[in-house]
């Protein structure tokens, strides 16, 4: 047969086959997957896709590591190990540019949780009036007061961090995902206050009607207050702390034992000012929000390569851990801003703080830790070198203690020996009573109400004095006296706290804020909300970290990959300075 007349053939065969085949025979679909548009067939998938919010929340770019690392490198709170990394050290010195993939991170989680929180509201919204039989309106409320609540949340992180930024609430298709206009700031804040409302409207309340651990109203109310803060809204503000302390504040005279496990309608602060981070202490009665973690699945390893584990730990103990990496320690500036006295003795200049929470927040050569059987010593120079034996430097040593103080926020020395590492397993308290209530006396101070906010003030200081259970850390240098006056005393007046104008109460609040939430990721965004960042008239005086140049490190850049894959931003649309 002659060879081009047989191709023929064949290519006319193929033609006419191909020709009778239609899109049924040539779908490739999987029959047994359950698509995007079909997945809300009943409750389980329904809280299946809310599920999937909460896990954005624990990724690495979020409170697993690189989100609790960037907003606490750009305090002045902390310092370097010679461990830390050449781009974290970038975020702590304020040398980086868009390049950090630290900041692209960051940035990249907040709209995948966006994303996730899009699918769920129009997944539901779509079925809104034609619910499966077991999905109630109950149901369909809480699950869609969940995703505006966190779609808010990552909306207040972004515009906190980089101002104006893009704005997606649907669904996106590849292309429309990445193309997105920058928005100015007052429509993030616009965006996020629908959504927060909406929240409010939807959830349940706390205690038997949420699941612990889960948003409720108490949250989004207190968010929704706090965010009005940051935007200068202050008679709005007011009005929602005050909503929020009406109904959801357990007004007792004096700071409560610490119940965890989350069922409570209620809120207080509790007497022991470390169970705010601790494991024993999660989901108090302070505790309005967590993130939520857990050593179970781990096998003490996040990076084990089967995968288990990933998402339910965190990495703040390897970071900060004095007997782990150890990267990351606390500032001589931190340090020292605590109320305290130096007596000199035996050639040795020891430190006694006034204030319980100094105690209950740092670890310091010859501390005792793991129920008080083992001490830290330091061979060298750094307690990862040697944290346990008998040798001991002189105990309180002024100068040691300014450059190897660690932090025991969310660390597990206090009962344990071995140092978490690459499996933290410490839930993250994202919304605090005590900052709350410092929140609402500054929105007081700001409308004149001095003695008003002075007395909210109190409170968490009242809290801190009376905080006697320093069980641990312990301290062989030993505790001073409780010296920790009410603010508009004499006392306080001639240790330079005085409280009589606005600017006064303001330097309280911002002294006190320092040293209650330091390493809680808020502080940075309290310096730049006070600079004026987002629509709050800007303070003078403000304290900046090292290397912060003013008009540029306000706000971060825009990650150099988010400005080449977006068609509708470019380099004109940069933050300034970068």
């Amino acid at each position: 047969m002659n060879l081009s007349y047989f191709k023929s053939i064949v290519l006319a065969f193929v033609a006419v086959s191909l020709a009778a085949c239609n899109d049924d025979f040539l779908d490739a679909t999987n029959p047994n997957e359950i698509s995007g548009d079909d997945f809300f067939r009943n409750r389980i998938q329904a809280q299946q896709a809310v599920n999937a919010i909460y896990a954005n929340a624990q990724r690495q770019g979020m409170y697993s590591r690189h989100g609790f690392l960037l907003a606490d490198l750009l305090t002045q709170d902390f310092i370097g190990a010679s461990s830390l990394g050449g781009r974290l050290r970038q975020i702590l010195n304020y040398t980086f540019d868009g390049s950090s993939p630290f900041i692209t991170r960051v940035w990249d989680a907040h709209y995948g949780g966006i994303s996730k929180c899009n699918y769920v509201l129009d997944g539901l919204y779509t079925i809104q009036n034609n619910l499966p039989a077991d999905i109630t309106p109950s149901d369909f409320n809480d699950f869609t007061g969940q995703a505006h609540f966190f779609r808010a949340w990552h909306y207040s992180w972004l515009v906190s961090y980089w101002g104006g930024v893009p704005i997606e609430t649907q669904p996106a298709g590849i292309e429309e995902f990445f193309d997105r206009p920058r928005v100015s700031v007052d429509s993030v804040f616009a965006v996020i206050f629908d959504d927060l409302e909406l929240a409010y409207e939807k959830l349940p309340e706390p205690g038997g009607e949420a699941d612990p651990g889960r948003v409720h109203k108490a949250a989004a109310l207190a968010h929704w207050a706090k965010m009005h803060l940051y935007h200068g809204d202050y008679e709005q503000a007011r009005a929602l702390f005050e909503e929020f302390f009406d109904k959801y504040y357990e007004n007792t005279p004096d700071a409560v034992e610490a119940v965890p496990g989350g069922l409570h309608t209620r809120f207080n602060l509790v007497n022991d000012y470390f169970q705010n981070f601790n494991k024993n202490g999660e989901l108090n009665q302070e505790s309005i929000l967590e993130i939520q973690y857990t050593r179970i699945y781990t096998n003490d390893n996040l990076f084990r390569p089967d995968g288990t584990g990933i998402g339910e730990v965190n990495l703040r103990g390897m970071e900060y851990g004095f007997s782990a990496w150890g990267n990351v320690r606390i500032s001589p500036s931190l340090y020292n801003s605590y109320e305290d006295t130096v007596v000199t003795s035996g050639g040795f200049d020891y430190r006694y703080s006034f204030d319980p929470r100094f105690y209950r927040s740092f670890y310091l050569p010859c501390d005792r830790f793991n129920n008080m059987q083992n001490v830290i010593t330091i061979p060298t120079t750094s307690f990862r070198e040697g944290y346990y034996g008998s040798d001991c430097l002189a105990a309180g040593n002024a100068e040691l203690q300014d450059t190897l103080a660690y932090t025991a926020k969310y660390q597990v020395y206090d009962t344990e020996l071995k140092e978490e590492n690459r499996s933290g397993g410490i839930n993250f308290r994202v919304i605090r009573l005590a900052d709350v209530m410092l929140m609402y006396a500054e929105a007081l101070n700001e409308l004149g109400l001095q003695a008003d906010a002075l007395s909210w003030i109190n409170k968490v200081r009242k809290r801190a004095r009376e905080n006697t259970n320093l069980s641990y850390p312990i301290h062989l240098s030993g505790i001073a006296a409780v010296n920790l006056p009410d603010y508009g005393t004499p006392l306080m007046d001639q240790r330079g706290f005085p409280a009589v104008s606005q600017d006064d109460i303001f330097e309280i609040i911002r002294h006190e804020r320092r040293i209650e939430l330091w390493g809680e990721q808020v502080l940075h965004f309290d310096q730049r909300r006070w600079l004026g960042t987002y629509g709050a008239p800007a303070k003078t005086g403000i304290e900046l970290p090292d290397g912060f140049v003013t008009g540029m490190h306000e706000l971060l850049p825009i990650p150099t990959p988010e400005l080449d894959r977006n068609n509708l931003i470019n380099q004109e649309d940069q933050n300034p300075g970068y």
